[in-house]
This record gives C-alpha cells, sequence and structure tokens, in this order.
C-alpha cells in the first residue's frame, strides 16, 4: 500500500473546478509576472509602438496587420497546446503519479500534479483569450469600415483608441507566441521529471 500524506479533508479541499481553480492553483502573478516569458510582451508591445512613432507608421494599419497574424497562426498554435496538455495528463507512469499527487509542503495544499496542470490549462487560457480578441478586433474593424453612419471623434480620440489598441494586441501577439516557449519547457520539466521517477523506481526494484 502507498504511503500518503493525504486525507478526506484535504482531497476535498483541493479537489476544486473551473477556470478560477485554475489560476488559484498556479497563482496569476507566476502566470503573468513570474519570469522573463510572462514580462518580455509588455516590453515588446511598448518597443511597437515606439516603432510606430519613429518610423511614422499608422496605429491603425498596425493594429490590422498583428490581428491578421493572430488570426493565422494562433489556431494552429492552439492545437498544439493542447496536445502537449494531452499529452502530459496521459503519458504518466503510475509511480511517478503516486509520488506527484501529494501535497508540495504544509503551506502549500496542492500538489506537483496539479501545479503542472494548471500551468499547462493557464497557458493555453492565455492563448485563447488571445484569439478571442483577435477575433473581436477583426469585427470591430469590420463594422468601422462597413459602418454607413458617420461618427464625428475628434482625432486625439482616435489616435488614443488605436494606442490602447495597438497595445493591447501587442501584448497579446507576444504572450501568445511566448506561451510556446512556455509550453515547451513544461514538457521538457515534465518529461525530466518522469525521466527521474523511473529510474529512482528502478534503483529500489533493484535494492529489492
Amino acid at each position: 500500500m502507498t504511503k500518503t500524506n493525504q486525507n478526506y479533508s484535504t482531497i476535498k479541499e483541493t479537489t476544486i473546478f473551473g477556470i478560477n481553480s485554475i489560476f488559484e492553483i498556479v497563482g496569476v502573478k507566476k502566470v503573468l509576472f513570474s519570469n522573463w516569458i510572462n514580462i518580455l510582451p509588455f516590453v515588446s508591445a511598448f518597443l511597437i509602438v515606439i516603432l510606430c512613432f519613429i518610423l511614422k507608421i499608422d496605429f491603425y494599419i498596425t493594429v490590422i496587420e498583428i490581428k491578421n497574424l493572430m488570426i493565422n497562426f494562433l489556431p494552429g498554435i492552439l492545437g498544439f497546446t493542447v496536445a502537449g496538455y494531452s499529452f502530459m495528463i496521459g503519458l504518466i507512469h503510475v509511480g511517478m503519479i503516486n509520488k506527484i499527487t501529494e501535497p508540495i509542503s504544509k503551506e502549500n495544499k496542492f500538489s506537483l500534479y496539479q501545479k503542472s496542470s494548471a500551468t499547462f490549462a493557464a497557458n493555453i487560457i492565455i492563448q485563447a483569450i488571445s484569439l478571442v480578441f483577435a477575433y473581436l478586433f477583426h469585427l470591430l474593424i469590420f463594422f468601422d469600415k462597413k459602418k454607413q453612419m458617420k461618427i464625428d471623434i475628434k482625432d486625439i480620440y482616435v489616435t488614443l483608441i488605436n494606442l490602447v489598441a495597438l497595445l493591447s494586441i501587442s501584448y497579446l501577439f507576444a504572450i501568445s507566441l511566448l506561451m510556446i516557449i512556455q509550453v515547451i519547457i513544461n514538457i521538457f520539466n515534465f518529461s525530466q521529471l518522469h525521466h527521474y521517477f523511473v529510474n529512482k523506481e528502478k534503483i529500489e526494484s533493484f535494492k529489492d
């Protein structure tokens, strides 16, 4: 029989569901601000805006270009991420899952398995949100081009709206790209963990 630190109380407390649960397990701060992969999109968004200023490229045209790029590549990337998630969940050694479903520490009630799964799920959600926003921008641009009613807005407000739109879509574009690297790192780390537990079990079997 496998020894465990779990009990009915901890199982009930940590078995949570829904999108809020994903970010509760992994932590919003870790998802968005934990390392260079999460911080670089903010820097990239501002750099794109500065580049448009320097090269005198219209914000609106840049928004359209980035939106088109996202709609073209994000569905395929999202499929890759979901496949990586399925790979991680489906191919787990029994001895390994017995170990990684234990609480990480007394302070942290969630297990390493839950943390890894939630991190993958958070990456997928971020990419999915980025794709939704790309489609939203696509519809807004369509309505703007096809509208029959003339709306008078001062140029300063138009520029401000386009600036905010460019910052937003540039950030989403950059983080969607970098999430690919994060997913690859997660898969590699999980494979290393799998490698460790398989070899540990072989050593223990040899000793027995």
